[in-house]
C-alpha cells in the first residue's frame, strides 16, 4: 500500500508541476527520530536534528551520512529546528527533568562542528520548548517557545535569550497537547483560530 501511495503522489506530483521527485539522501538510523532540516548551499550538504539520539546529522553532496554533533556534544538536548547561515549552524535543543525544562540555542562553526556560542533558558517552574528558528539580516535569531507561547530573541553579545513577544491572551488550544474539554488535539488547532 505505502508503494502505491508514492507512486500516486509522484504522478501527482509529476503532473502538476510537471518535474519528477528525486531522493536526495536516505537515513538508515532507525532511531533516529529526525525533526529539523537545512542545506548549506557552500557545500550542498543537508544537516538534519535527532529528537532521540540528540545529535545532528551532515549529509554532504555525495550523499556520505555522518554525525556533525555527535550525540549529546556540548550538552546538546533533544534537537529540533536547525538553520544555516553566514558560516554558522544554529539548533535549537531541549532538555527536561520533572520540575523545569532547560531550552537552548547552539551556535557551531560548519568548517569544524565546534561550539561557538550557547544560549540557555532554564526557569524554575516554567516549561520551555524551543522548537524552530529564524535568522535575521543581522545575525539575530528568533526562536518560537511552543510550551511558553513566546518568541525569544537572541544576539551574539546577549547572555541568554531576552523575551520578544509573549502571547498573554487566555489558555487556548496549545499545538503540541491534547485538550479534553474539546476533544481535540494539534491537529485541528486551526479550526478554532
Amino acid at each position: 500500500m505505502r508503494g502505491w501511495v508514492l507512486i500516486l503522489f509522484n504522478v501527482v506530483v509529476q503532473s502538476s508541476f510537471g518535474q519528477s521527485i528525486e531522493i536526495a539522501f536516505r537515513l538508515t538510523e532507525k532511531d533516529l527520530i529526525p525533526e529539523g532540516i537545512t542545506f548549506d548551499p557552500s557545500t550542498q550538504s543537508f544537516y538534519v536534528s535527532s529528537i532521540n539520539k540528540r545529535k545532528i546529522v551532515k549529509i554532504d553532496e555525495k550523499g556520505k551520512v555522518s554525525d556533525f554533533i555527535s550525540s549529546q556534544q556540548d550538552d546538546i538536548g533533544e534537537v529540533l529546528g536547525l538553520k544555516v547561515a553566514n558560516g554558522k549552524l544554529w539548533a535549537c535543543s531541549n532538555l527536561s527533568t520533572d520540575s523545569t525544562s532547560r531550552a537552548m540555542i547552539h551556535q557551531f562553526d560548519l568548517t569544524n562542528g565546534k561550539l561557538i556560542h550557547k544560549w540557555i533558558l532554564e526557569v524554575k517552574g516554567e516549561n520551555h520548548l524551543f522548537n524552530d528558528l529564524a535568522i535575521s539580516a543581522a545575525g539575530e535569531a528568533f526562536i518560537s517557545d511552543s510550551d511558553y507561547n513566546a518568541i525569544y530573541q537572541v544576539s551574539q553579545d546577549a547572555e541568554k535569550p531576552e523575551l520578544c513577544i509573549k502571547d498573554t491572551r487566555p489558555e487556548r488550544h496549545q499545538w503540541n497537547r491534547y485538550d479534553e474539554r474539546s476533544g481535540c488535539c494539534s491537529k485541528c488547532f486551526f479550526r478554532f483560530l
